[in-house]
């Protein structure tokens, strides 16, 4: 039987052979949403990421052929990820297999993931010595892109680091969303810990264990509902926008405070109306919210409104006031009309239920901007409202 081609070929320098070891394993035991991938991007392997290539688990080191083998698999390959490390950027090795990659056709760039695992590697400006030179004879075309770090953030443990940047790497490969990606690990782990839960129920007796079982699971049901879901969206929304934004409009002129708009009914989980209906409210008291593009920490920056003009109150503080609407929630449409289809909620308000997850979506936003005590806390800067009134008094507070 042919052995498939590599989905992935892994370049890295030696002294990264433990980590590049690591994300081949993890990459390859990952079960991939093949409904969510389109086709010319799903590996050769209908459940699994893999093959995924690295020359000295897969290579015989004794052939004559070596770097001929080499050359072979990286044509074969769909994606090269290569590992950045000062010794990467110093490696011959590693500049060939990007070079022989690309080869004449420039386009393999868009199949081309960097995975930063040195913090001494400037990404703002690199020089000669951060970067392998192929890379940095085409970094104008590079820099642009949200390069997946292996180093951990402010308050981040190594367990949390490595998923972060893990999902990254997986959501270029197979063309899927982060979040998406990320809330479905959520998901997969939540039902783990429900399956360790359930093994452990088999100690006690048969009566106990049924009664047990019916209000755990409802328990657990209604936790995962009201808390996990919405948490699960709040995770790539503070991560991922909110708390870059902050801490970049904290860098310029004034006192950020942004309006975080939130929906007060089902019918306003449709973002475009709930935006239209905002705008009208705040044009009848003479103000209007402007889209700005804000340079954050994330290559691709920010997009968020700000207020014109700042009212007086506001301006005499020093404050200046920005709106979001926070167009993830809308996923909570989804959650409902499927919980709907049962018929023991049938009868159930969307309302009520769409109320219990904003309740929990606020209230974990806030959480996370307070963090652990170990950065910023970040809370202060945010306001939720639910409805125009409530804007309007902020506004004139």
């Amino acid at each position: 039987m042919s052995t498939p081609p590599p989905f992935c070929f892994i370049s890295y320098s030696r002294s990264d052979s433990k980590l590049a070891h690591e994300i081949q394993s993890r990459l390859e035991s990952y079960r991939y949403p093949a409904s969510l991938v389109q086709a010319d991007r799903r590996p050769a392997d209908r459940h699994r990421l893999r093959p995924v290539f690295l020359d000295t688990s897969d290579l015989p080191t004794s052939s004559a052929e070596f770097w001929n083998d080499i050359c072979g698999r990286i044509d074969q390959s769909k994606f090269l990820l290569v590992i950045c490390s000062k010794a990467a950027a110093a490696s011959k090795y590693v500049d060939m297999e990007i070079e022989h990659f690309i080869g004449a056709d420039e386009g393999r760039l868009e199949r081309l993931l960097l995975v930063v695992a040195d913090g001494d590697i400037n990404l703002t400006s690199p020089a000669h010595g951060d970067l392998p030179p192929a890379i940095l004879r085409r970094w104008d075309r590079l820099a642009g892109r949200n390069h997946p770090l292996m180093l951990p953030r402010d308050g981040e443990n190594v367990t949390s680091m490595k998923t972060r940047c893990l999902m990254q790497v997986i959501s270029f490969l197979l063309g899927v969303e982060w979040t998406v990606l990320y809330n479905r690990y959520l998901i997969e782990r939540r039902r783990a810990l429900q399956r360790a839960a359930l093994a452990g129920l088999a100690v006690l007796s048969a009566v106990v264990v049924s009664l047990s079982w019916a209000l755990w699971k409802e328990r657990e049901l209604t936790t995962f509902e009201r808390k996990v879901f919405p948490y699960s969206l709040v995770v790539g929304y503070v991560d991922n926008f909110l708390s870059p934004l902050i801490t970049a409009l904290e860098e310029g002129p004034g006192e950020p405070l942004i309006i975080i708009v939130l929906p007060a009914s089902y019918e306003e989980l449709d973002h475009n109306k709930r935006v239209a209906f905002y705008q009208q409210a705040a044009g009848e008291a003479g103000y209007r919210a402007e889209l700005t593009k804000v340079k954050t920490r994330l290559p691709r920056g920010a997009e968020t409104a700000v207020i014109i003009p700042t009212p007086p109150g506001h301006e005499a503080r020093g404050v200046r006031l920005y709106v979001d609407f926070a167009s993830t929630v809308a996923a909570f449409r989804h959650v409902i009309e499927y919980k709907k289809r049962n018929p023991a909620y049938e009868n159930a308000s969307e309302n009520e239920m769409l109320l219990e997850y904003v309740d929990e979506f606020e209230r974990s936003v806030l959480e996370e901007l307070r963090g652990d005590g170990s950065g910023p806390d970040q809370s202060g800067r945010v306001i939720f409202v639910r409805s125009p009134e409530e804007a309007m008094r902020v506004l004139n507070s």
